[in-house]
């Protein structure tokens, strides 16, 4: 009789602590880092410079010249009056999400947009303004400035 009786508060002790361990006691779950909140925000960031920089863009300094950059990642550079046009790829990075053959320095918070309008070239860019009218770019080999406006 002892037996089964221990072996019944075995039992109940077992079904108790499964319980307690099993059991949801309303804890918070840990929150997730700043790292990764920071990492989830620049995808954000250049994703949502991405969108903004898909369109027609009309050169300030030359309105001969434009850069027509596609959403399925191609660019197009045409000039007025010339019979060829140069066709390309784009990509925008940023220090969090790298181009892994840019070998300059990033500065943190920063979006960047690589062309690649032959397999032995790549030019690389910092974006200072893309918005729904405007886009601004530095070219990083000279730090000259390029200004555009939205043609469509």
């Amino acid at each position: 009789m002892q037996y089964l009786f221990a072996i019944l508060v075995g039992l109940i002790v077992a079904a108790g602590l499964g319980y307690f361990i099993g059991y949801d006691h309303g804890f918070q779950s840990t929150p997730p880092s700043d790292a990764n909140a920071t990492a989830q925000s620049a995808v954000s960031d250049a994703a949502q410079m991405m969108s903004n920089i898909v369109g027609m863009w009309q050169s300030i300094d030359d309105p001969k010249f434009t850069r027509e950059i596609r959403n399925d990642g191609t660019a197009i550079d045409s000039y007025a009056g010339a019979s060829t046009t140069s066709t390309g790829h784009w990509m925008v990075f940023t220090k969090e999400v790298p181009d892994s053959a840019f070998t300059g320095s990033m500065e943190e918070g920063a979006a960047y947009l690589s062309l690649s309008m032959n397999e032995s070239e790549k030019l690389y860019f910092k974006i200072i303004t893309a918005d729904a009218d405007s886009l601004d770019l530095i070219y990083l080999d000279r730090g000259n400035a390029l200004s555009f406006n939205r043609v469509k």
